[in-house]
């Protein structure tokens, strides 16, 4: 009876030694390869400016207006495989509606966006996305942290997107949402103005970013 007991504890021992090997294995495997993505050279990508685009959506209580702006520069930096770091910037100018069929109206509204009341292109021909941080949730999907600068102002903004790795190009689908009034642009927005029914116009403002680089 005692030397069966005596086995069983040596089992229970070798067990749980083996067990503490491959755990002490699999940690310094999940150190050597946090080393190797942290130890990799960083290699920046330019973004492909034709096969590239941004798309908006503003909307109204009871409608909706979408169309496109152009990225006139950007790149998209990686750590071997892993995401580093990204910057875009956006020609303001270019903005266009996609969704008015009437020349007359659609080139109204088009001068609207463009004006004082909304991002002010001739002041601020410019906007820029620049992503500083990031989390993979799973597969290619991650979590974007980053700064967003629209009419010389810049607030923090947090998104999801996907980046896809084929053969030496990566490409990148975003979609971000920003409270425009954070930027100053309050024109038909709920917050400041009363009475507007449904002229008033959401907040929120939505973008789809497709970025290829080459």
């Amino acid at each position: 009876m005692k030397f069966r007991i005596f086995i069983i504890i040596l089992a229970s021992l070798f067990f749980l030694n083996c067990e503490g090997k491959e755990k002490d294995s699999q940690s310094a495997n999940s150190i050597n390869n946090n080393s190797k993505a942290e130890n990799s050279p960083i290699t920046q990508y330019s973004v492909d400016l034709e096969n590239s685009s941004i798309k908006w959506v503003g909307r109204k209580l009871a409608s909706s207006h979408d169309g496109t702006i152009q990225i006139s520069s950007g790149n998209i930096e990686m750590r071997g495989d892993e995401f580093h770091s990204a910057e875009f910037i956006v020609d303001m100018t270019t903005i266009i509606n996609s969704d008015i069929e009437n020349e007359k109206y659609r080139s109204k509204l088009e001068g609207h966006l463009k004006n004082e009341d909304f991002f002010n292109v001739d002041s601020f021909p410019e906007s820029k996305l620049k992503v500083t941080n990031s989390t993979k949730l799973h597969d290619d999907k991650y979590n974007f942290k980053g700064d967003l600068t629209i009419k010389g102002i810049t607030h923090s903004v947090d998104f999801e997107g996907k980046l896809i790795k084929a053969e030496n190009k990566f490409s990148s689908i975003i979609q971000l949402v920003f409270d425009r009034t954070l930027w100053e642009i309050q024109y038909g927005s709920g917050k400041f103005f009363d009475d507007l029914g449904d002229r008033m116009i959401l907040d929120d403002v939505e973008l789809v970013i497709f970025i290829v680089t080459l």
